[in-house]
């Protein structure tokens, strides 16, 4: 599920961008919240776009079979939400996005499309936006790296941590 995760980014950083561009929250007249996150609101029209993005990457006919519906939106909310506070975690944390992968990533983009006129009227204008998110990439990546480089916690630091909060490792009384 994490590079459906990488795949919206995309939709979300778009997001982001107008969030930043207005400095303002967004208007939600005629449309109700879908999440807020601390200073972040996206709209229910906007989780949609989102939605509808997350399932081409993952459907190949675009639709989501009736008995998995539910259980796949619910998982590109909780998905959308994760991604924002893991960009916000590592940018708190000073993490740099690697440039060079960045610039490479960018040059592969413009020659695959290089050929492409549509690409050619378009690039000036997709260009900051595939940046944006190639570094948001990026830094998720890191954080990703980072959480599975952890050290395992000593035995002293686990017993610890139990007797601080013994009671979540109890079990009701059964009859």
């Amino acid at each position: 599920m994490y590079k459906i995760i990488l795949n919206i980014s995309l939709a979300i950083l778009m997001l982001s961008l107008n969030l930043d561009a207005n400095e303002e929250q967004p208007e939600t007249t005629g449309n109700t919240i879908f999440a807020q996150i601390d200073d972040l609101t996206i709209t229910e029209n906007e989780f949609e776009e989102i939605f509808k993005t997350a399932v081409r990457h993952k459907y190949y006919h675009g639709r989501v079979p009736e008995e998995e519906l539910k259980k796949f939106k619910k998982k590109v909310a909780e998905d959308i939400v994760i991604q924002i506070i893991v960009h916000r975690d590592a940018q708190k944390l000073g993490l740099i996005p690697d440039h060079k992968i960045i610039a490479q990533g960018l040059n592969d983009y413009d020659a695959k499309y290089a050929d492409n006129p549509e690409w050619q009227i378009r690039r000036d204008w997709v260009m900051p936006l595939l940046t944006k998110r190639l570094e948001r990439q990026n830094l998720l990546e890191k954080m990703e790296a980072k959480k599975k480089n952890l050290p395992n916690p000593e035995a002293d630091q686990i017993t610890k941590y139990y007797e601080k909060y013994s009671e979540k490792f109890t079990e009701p009384k059964r009859v």
